[in-house]
């Protein structure tokens, strides 16, 4: 979720994640200061407020709470797709070190990967709903306390958008708006003072679903070179195109959300590369 401020004298502008104001002086103080303000949160559910006159010039501010769905599903696949090559990997790895011949380690691998596939989506199902709850137990605690110390919340939220750049009447503005209308201002506190996103009850079975497939078809990547290949070819190549793989998902991951692309597609070779490699050892080690 993210808000952002543009100016506009008077005409719309579309956007899911906007706000305009008209005026003057007015306006150049909140250009400058709304710069600033970055990202608040993700996955918030479509949410417009905001309606103020200020100083005699014309003040619309409306903000919009965008879910980001795509961000959502694509962290979703990097998380099970992930998980699952890495662990089916060292397996293959593990198996093939212990002497284990193709079809051994195709039988081991595909098994691990329906196992590892079934128990990604169950952790991504029970993790989702018990963020559910935390959300739902977060948001009565602030509403009790905007209940009972409704002068405290101000605060709270004064503090935050005072480290945000704005100040004085400006800032005493925002926060009687964003105050007034309860809902508003029990969203704004969720996500920037605790910075927690509402779980949509009806996304959790499609999460744990997208996770364990991500996980079931990744799973495969360091598998079908033993089904090509002899052992003393597959064992590289299935390490190879393994790499190859998790650099392309830490590099499109870092192109998506944040980061370096090559920093974090290396990161995630040497972190999934380390964790494999764990498998070959005890193989080698143990030979079973």
């Amino acid at each position: 979720m993210t808000l952002s401020f543009a100016l506009d004298s008077g005409g719309a502008k579309s956007g899911a994640t906007s706000a305009f104001f008209a005026g003057d002086g007015l306006t150049n103080k909140i250009a400058k200061t709304a710069k600033s303000i970055g990202k608040m949160h993700q996955y918030l559910t479509h949410l417009s407020y905001l309606k103020k006159t200020l100083k005699g010039d014309r003040i619309k501010l409306m903000v919009t709470f965008e879910k980001h769905t795509t961000s959502n599903w694509l962290y979703d696949i990097i998380l099970g797709g992930q998980d699952g090559l890495v662990n089916v990997l060292g397996i293959v790895l593990g198996v093939s070190a212990a002497g284990g011949g193709n079809k051994i380690i195709v039988a081991a691998s595909l098994a691990a990967a329906f196992a590892e596939a079934v128990s990604m989506g169950a952790v991504a199902y029970t993790s989702a709903l018990s963020a559910k709850d935390h959300y739902e137990k977060e948001w009565q605690r602030e509403e009790q306390e905007i209940d009972t110390v409704p002068e405290k919340e101000r605060d709270e939220l004064r503090e935050i958008y005072t480290q945000r750049g704005f100040s004085g009447d400006l800032l005493e503005k925002i926060i009687q708006t964003l105050t007034a209308n309860r809902q508003v201002w029990l969203k704004t506190m969720m996500a920037e003072e605790l910075n927690l996103e509402p779980v949509d009850a009806n996304s959790i079975v499609r999460q744990s679903f997208i996770v364990g497939v991500a996980a079931l078809i990744a799973s495969f990547v360091p598998i079908w070179p033993f089904i090509f290949f002899a052992p003393q070819l597959a064992v590289p190549v299935s390490l190879v195109v393994s790499a190859v793989t998790l650099f392309f998902a830490g590099a499109y991951e870092a192109k998506t959300f944040v980061g370096v692309w090559w920093k974090k597609g290396g990161q995630m070779v040497l972190i999934g590369l380390g964790a494999a490699l764990a498998g070959f050892s005890i193989g080698k080690i143990f030979q079973v």
